[in-house]
């Protein structure tokens, strides 16, 4: 009769609980990974490019960021992106502008897209019927509702196709544009519009 080995024992023991953590994971952590309601990017505002009246600013609280103040041009910013590998053709692509304005509120402040160009390896642009086609307000909106000085809020754009029918894919590069029209009469913020902040989410 053989001996009973008992560090033969507590390795099957060991064994099987790191058999149940793989199981675990696999089954519990890794579908809750999938699941989630989108992927968040980070843009780096200071690595826009800018025109017109728009100027870069730093310092502290409401100051730092891209301003784009009252006046007579239309100040814009350009920032561009690469559609990450994991994107899933079909999931939805969207902007989140974080913005103040200093005006005496409540008012009304414009954020217009200006253009959008989707750039394809080996392939032509993607284009649409107009210059901004595939870049539209989430709420269908080209304002922004200051209902307090200094304080931030959040205005989403929504990416597609600008054809209407290819679809995005992973590795596309992507631009887009937006600008401030401060002379429209939407455009009731007498003062300067700040973005502190621009970030990508990708899925639903």
């Amino acid at each position: 009769m053989k001996q009973f080995d008992h560090n033969l024992l507590v390795r099957g023991e060991k064994m099987k609980s790191r058999h149940m953590i793989l199981l675990l994971v696999a089954t519990v952590f890794l579908p809750l990974k999938f699941s989630m309601a989108f992927d968040f990017i980070s843009q780096n505002i200071y690595g826009s490019f800018l025109e017109y009246d728009a100027y870069f600013s730093d310092g502290y609280g409401n100051f730092a960021g891209i301003r784009m103040p009252d006046g007579s041009s239309t100040p814009s910013l350009t920032l561009n992106f690469i559609v990450p590998e994991y994107y899933i053709p079909g999931e939805r692509i969207r902007i989140g502008v974080a913005w103040h304005t200093d005006a005496a509120t409540p008012c009304y402040a414009t954020l217009r897209p200006s253009f959008l160009s989707v750039a394809r390896f080996g392939k032509e642009h993607i284009t649409g019927s107009s210059a901004s086609s595939g870049l539209e307000p989430e709420d269908g909106l080209n304002t922004l509702y200051a209902a307090s000085k200094n304080t931030t809020s959040l205005k989403i754009y929504e990416i597609t196709s600008p054809d209407g029918v290819t679809s995005l894919k992973p590795f596309h590069v992507i631009s887009f544009g937006l600008f401030r029209a401060p002379e429209n009469s939407s455009d009731t913020c007498a003062g300067t519009l700040t973005i502190q902040g621009i970030g990508l989410l990708f899925g639903d």
